[in-house]
């Protein structure tokens, strides 16, 4: 194999990887939050280095959140009880059903917004919350060496 050859396949097997700074969590659904959208909508969260997106199976935006406006990520689980049938068939064994919550709270000149996510991958809501805030550090440090002012708000 030629050193050029050689050169071409590592440059094509390093570079996406480097330039793909992109974190993917299928089956997050959208529950509540965004003035305008009214209905929920499942799809694909999206963790960029500038934004926030939750995509649809095609592959087409349903909802876009600036990592600048991003003032707080939280994960919460809730607990509820199994429902009616499930009762009746397996009794005191019929267990409970456990649900995890992304919530993204973002604030701009004009509005403040809590983003409330439902996360179906069970366990994957604190790792969620954790790629979130890197991403946000990142983007707070690279401000402050520029200097460039961030959103209103506490971090």
């Amino acid at each position: 194999m030629r050193w050029s050859t050689m050169a071409a396949t590592v440059a094509f097997l390093v570079g996406p990887a480097t330039a793909a700074a992109q974190d993917l969590f299928p089956n997050v659904e959208y529950i509540s939050g965004r003035a305008g959208m009214e209905d929920k909508k499942k799809g694909t969260l999206l963790i960029g280095d500038s934004e926030v997106k939750l995509m649809d199976k095609k592959g087409g935006t349903i909802l876009t959140i600036p990592l600048s406006a991003i003032t707080e990520a939280t994960n919460s689980t809730e607990r509820g009880d199994a429902g009616l049938v499930k009762k009746a068939a397996f009794g005191i064994f019929a267990g409970s059903k456990k649900e995890d919550y992304l919530v993204i709270s973002t604030e701009t000149a004009t509005e403040a917004e809590g983003i409330v996510f439902r996360v179906h991958e069970k366990n994957v809501a604190p790792g969620l919350v954790a790629k979130l805030r890197f991403r946000l550090g990142k983007l707070k440090a690279t401000e402050d060496t520029v200097g460039h002012p961030r959103a209103p708000g506490p971090r």
